[in-house]
Formats: structure tokens, sequence, C-alpha cells
């Protein structure tokens, strides 16, 4: 058995909006940049500085949502970005969100990739998802946009 090192995937563009938009505020390195005009640098639509209106881009440079480095104005907002674990483990300790995603098991242990999204809050299963995704991260990426919808 190989000694594999798993890789927490970082959250997309949609997930990073939503939850800051429901207060998540953690510090990152990493931040998603969505451009609200055009702006042509220099005359040079090719150049770096060059953007489109709701063009998104990812950025380095410490941000932490509504606080330091997040310089959102009306030309762009900027949207931390954190990994997976980061968001579901903030929804357990200070929302009570709780979301295991486990895989649907068939009597004949069938190969899938149907996953079961349980949603609990306060202890109390509210929500229950049965669906095919892409793989685990796809399934705990929808799963958190519940969570993070319950907040």
């Amino acid at each position: 058995m190989k000694n594999e090192k798993v890789l927490d995937q970082l959250i997309s563009f949609d997930l990073a909006k939503l939850a800051k938009d429901k207060g998540f505020s953690n510090g990152s390195d990493l931040s998603y940049v969505n451009y609200k005009s055009d702006y042509v640098y220099d005359d040079d639509v090719n150049h770096r500085e060059s953007h489109k209106n709701g063009e998104i881009r990812m950025s380095h440079g410490f941000i932490k949502n509504n606080d330091i480095g997040d310089y959102s104005s009306e030309y762009y907002d900027i949207y931390e970005i954190t990994t997976q674990s980061i968001i579901q483990k903030w929804l357990r300790d200070n929302n009570i969100v709780i979301i295991p995603i486990p895989k649907l098991q068939y009597p004949d242990n069938a190969i899938t990739d149907e996953y079961n999204i349980l949603v609990y809050k306060n202890g109390k299963e509210l929500e229950q998802y049965d669906g095919t995704y892409g793989g685990y991260e796809d399934a705990l990426e929808n799963g958190l946009e519940i969570g993070l919808n319950l907040i």
C-alpha cells in the first residue's frame, strides 16, 4: 500500500463568494478577484493588468475576508480562497452544521460515484441528498453549499 499525500481541494469561486457572504474570514494567501468593469492597460488588451467585466482571476497575497487585504471596491470584489476541509470545520465549529459525505453502499458492493450528502444542525438531520458526482470533492462542494445556505 502506497503512502500517497492527499491534497485538500480548494473551494470554487461560487463557494468562496457564498462563504464570505455568510461571514467566513480565516485568512489565506490566495483569493479570487471578480472584476466589475472592462479595463485596458496602456492600450494593450493583452497586458496582464487588462481585464473584462465579470472576469474572475486567482490572485496571490494575504487576504482575510472583510479585513486585512480585502480591497474590494467599486472596480472589483475579492474573495478569500480556502480549502473544503477548512469550510467544513468552520461550519462545524461555528455554526453547528455537520456535513458527512458517505459513499452509497450497495449490497453487491458495486463500484459507484454516488454519494449521500447528510446535513445536520444542532444534532438534528435537516437534509439528505443522494446523487452521482464526479468524486468525493464534488459531493463535498455541493454539501458545503447546502450547509452555508442554512446559516
